[in-house]
């Protein structure tokens, strides 16, 4: 066996779009995306279709979310409704 075809092939499996594992989990999502970026190369659609596959769910988030009630709400003087914002930090 030649050195470097196991890498080979696991690069391979990032290219294929029609063979993508759904991760379980966001820590599960956050690992597989650290593999597929471990390559000079990342195929796109690959990456595309690896985070649609996640389904979030709220116990993941959980220790990310920092709510404070004076700070959350905003009122819409022009719909006269309470809007309520979101921010999403992600790391470069």
């Amino acid at each position: 066996m030649a050195v470097g075809t196991n890498e080979q092939k696991q690069q391979l499996r990032y290219c294929d779009t029609t063979q993508i594992d759904a991760p379980r989990t966001l820590e599960d999502l956050i690992n597989e995306l650290y593999k597929v970026f471990e390559y000079d190369e990342v195929n796109v659609e690959y990456v595309k279709k690896l985070m649609t596959s996640y389904e979030s769910n709220r116990t993941d988030w959980k220790k990310f979310a920092k709510f404070d009630s004076h700070r959350a709400k905003e009122w819409n003087q022009s719909t006269g409704q309470v809007v309520k914002n979101c921010i999403a930090l992600c790391p470069l």
